[in-house]
């Protein structure tokens, strides 16, 4: 009887927590924002991809509907690590590592590159004070303080011009 318990207590928690993995060929992104393909929803779990030379895994990041989201790492195709960054909502966010290719640190730092609140809406765009881009905001999203998603946009494209 016990043993009978342990399997289907295991099966019962490798189903509840197992979480999505997709290879990184098996996605599309619309919007930036990622959808299996063939499916209209969008996808939230883990994709990867492998080096077609060595057959080691070189991406993996993740993602909750549809944006980056949490950890987002690249190795070398050697197996070293390459870099370790964090995403919140499409964005770098937190501390980030770089390495060389023999496995040493290169850079490590905390910040984002870009956040909402380096945009200024202007009109259906978003204006970046510092780099001078336009952004049109893109169909299905809005974005309140800091790059959260608010609600729906209408505009029909998301354009990037510099």
């Amino acid at each position: 009887m016990g043993t009978r318990f342990h399997i289907l207590f295991f099966l019962f928690a490798s189903l509840v927590f197992s979480q999505n993995e997709i290879d990184i060929k098996n996605l599309k992104r619309i919007e930036n924002i990622y959808f299996a393909k063939n499916s209209k929803t969008p996808f939230s779990g883990s994709a990867f991809s492998f080096s077609k030379l060595t057959r080691k895994k070189i991406l993996e990041f993740q993602i909750i509907d549809g944006m980056k989201n949490g950890t987002y790492e690249e190795w070398y195709i050697n197996g070293k690590k390459k870099s370790k960054y964090n995403y919140q909502n499409n964005l770098k966010h937190g501390r980030y590592t770089t390495y060389y290719q023999n496995g040493k640190k290169k850079k490590r730092g905390f910040g984002s590159t870009e956040t909402m609140k380096d945009y200024v809406h202007s009109g259906l765009k978003m204006v970046n004070k510092k780099k001078k881009v336009f952004i049109k905001i893109p169909k299905g999203l809005v974005f309140g303080p800091i790059g959260t998603r608010m609600g729906i946009s209408s505009v029909k494209d998301t354009v990037i011009m510099e």
